[in-house]
Formats: C-alpha cells, sequence, structure tokens
C-alpha cells in the first residue's frame, strides 16, 4: 500500500483560529507578505523610514515624505472597515473549498452583510489576477466551453429566441498544460477561428503541440507556427492514443459544478472574476488548497489592484 504524501501546510478551520488567534496576528502575516520581511515600507515614496503612529495600532508614519500609512494602502482591502483577519479567513475560505463559496455563506459566518461579503469577494477574485504569467509551452490541450442557463428556465421577457445550446451562454476559451497542470481561461466573444488566432499567441510559446476537439474555429493553428493533432468529437473519437482533451475538459467541468452548485449565477460583466478564481485555484494548488501558501500568495497578488465599489457595480 502506498504512502500518502504530505499535504504540506494545509489548514483545518481549528488550525486557522490557532495561526490567527486575534487582529494582531493577522495585520503581522500579511505585513510579512506584503513587505519583504515585514519591514514597513511608505507606498508613497518607498522609504523604509518610519516611526509609529500611536494612536491607530498597525498604522506609520513616513520619516521622508510625512505619510501615514498601513499595510492596506495600495491594496484590495484599501478604506475597508472589515477587520484584517476576517479578510485572511475569506482568502482562506474562497480558495480552502474546491468549487468556492457563496457570499451569503460567507456573510453569515464573518457577520457581515450579503453585499459587504459580495464586494468582499470580488476584491479577493481582483488579488487573483496575474497578467504576467509565463506563456505555456510543450503540450497543451484547447478547448471552449459555455456559461450560463437554459433558455427554456430563462423568465420570458428574457429569453434570447434564437434556438438552442450556447444560445444565450458566455463563451469562454480555455487552455491547459499537460506537464505542470497550469490552465489559462478568458472568456470570449464567440468561439470562432478569429478569436482562437487572437488568444493563442498571447498565452502559448510558438513550436508547442496544441491539442484540440475537430472544431472548425481550430484548423488555422497549422499555420501560426504550432503543431495540431485533434480528435474527432463530431464522430465520437475522444481518446487516439495520447491526443485528447480530457485534461481541459475536466477544468470546465469543476467551472460549472461551481456555477451551478455554488454560484446559480453571474453575470458576463463578472465572468472574467470568477475565471481568476478557479484558474488562481488549480494553478497554486491543484487538489491542495486552504495552504498558507495560498494565503501568501493571495496577499502578495492584493498589492496595486483597489477595487471601488463604483467601479465594481457601473455600467
Amino acid at each position: 500500500m502506498k504512502e500518502k504524501k504530505p499535504r504540506g501546510a494545509t489548514l483545518s478551520a481549528m488550525g486557522f483560529f490557532e495561526r490567527f488567534p486575534d487582529e494582531d496576528a493577522a495585520r503581522i502575516f500579511i505585513e510579512q507578505c506584503v513587505w519583504e520581511g515585514g519591514e514597513p515600507t511608505c507606498p508613497n515614496c518607498e522609504s523604509k523610514r518610519h516611526g509609529l503612529w500611536k494612536t491607530r495600532k498597525g498604522h506609520y508614519r513616513c520619516k521622508d515624505c510625512r505619510k501615514i500609512y498601513s499595510v492596506k494602502n495600495g491594496a484590495v482591502f484599501e478604506n475597508s472597515h472589515i477587520p484584517l483577519r476576517s479578510w485572511l479567513y475569506a482568502f482562506y475560505r474562497l480558495h480552502g473549498s474546491r468549487k468556492g463559496i457563496p457570499s451569503t455563506q460567507l456573510a453569515d459566518e464573518l457577520g457581515i452583510t450579503q453585499k459587504s461579503a459580495w464586494y468582499l469577494l470580488h476584491r479577493i477574485r481582483t488579488s487573483c489576477m496575474d497578467d504576467r504569467l509565463a506563456k505555456l509551452s510543450g503540450e497543451v490541450e484547447m478547448d471552449a466551453t459555455y456559461i450560463g442557463g437554459k433558455e427554456r428556465n430563462k423568465h420570458a421577457d428574457k429569453k434570447g429566441r434564437r434556438g438552442r445550446g450556447p444560445v444565450g451562454k458566455q463563451p469562454v476559451l480555455g487552455i491547459r498544460d499537460r506537464r505542470t497542470g497550469e490552465v489559462r481561461a478568458v472568456p470570449v466573444d464567440s468561439e470562432s477561428a478569429l478569436t482562437v488566432c487572437a488568444e493563442l499567441p498571447a498565452r502559448v510559446e510558438p513550436g508547442t503541440e496544441v491539442i484540440t476537439d475537430d472544431h472548425p474555429a481550430y484548423r488555422h493553428i497549422k499555420e501560426m507556427q504550432y503543431s495540431h493533432s485533434s480528435v474527432k468529437h463530431s464522430v465520437k473519437e475522444f481518446v487516439r492514443n495520447l491526443v485528447h482533451t480530457n485534461g481541459i475538459e475536466s477544468v470546465w467541468a469543476l467551472l460549472k459544478r461551481a456555477f451551478k452548485g455554488v454560484y446559480h449565477h453571474w453575470s458576463t460583466k463578472h465572468c472574467h472574476r470568477y475565471l481568476d478564481e478557479l484558474t488562481f485555484r488549480l494553478n497554486k494548488g491543484g487538489r491542495h488548497v486552504g495552504t498558507l501558501d495560498f494565503l501568501r500568495a493571495l496577499c502578495k497578488g492584493a498589492i496595486g489592484k483597489r477595487l471601488t465599489y463604483a467601479s465594481l457595480t457601473k455600467g
């Protein structure tokens, strides 16, 4: 019988509260993540020369520009009245849950309103966004799926009345690296050859082996300095030796279970945020979610990504 591999620094709920028993412990942990070594750094002039602001704990006065700051400045939790310990708990719950957590449940657990929990979760998803991700290489699988409810289940005044299948749904294009398991997923306007030609070079290195199904949108991949193999789903061929798209389809299975079982609905406007949440969870931990490394990565990702309620809800 094989020995189970250790799951690293995975935290249980009890372990979380032992690790962060009060607000000071949470603040110090975030400071060590945001400021390397925990040395306060002024967000205005980047000076490390500081003094304590005695009237407010966790605030510092810069000795160069004379401005007062804290670890919240310039991050997703700037101007938030929610304690940092609650923020860390929300980090832990969102990414310790395989399919995420609804705002209604998080609101009950934190003792805040559903509106505040919804806003908090979207700010955390903003921390998951990373535009500096390296391009995938080697062997990758590419596929598209559609996210949304069935037309027959919609209210009469919201039905598209344009047919069946993907009508009224949001197309999502996904790419998965077979070697590392890393995933890239992005909402697109349509599953078309034009979309593939635009998205593939931005996320995959030239010369990579790209494996797809036989959808017409992928017919120009060979002309783009990529190797291309495909399985013919149209004639019920799903696996041919090592040619298949089972890896990326398992990602879609998880995404749709989150959509249907946890969130039930999300708007097209915020679709990219939920995709960022899913891919972050898969790329950083795979099945071993809810670790201290996850918390550290989220705290670092929170820097410079402030999201105001007005910008989140307008439009």
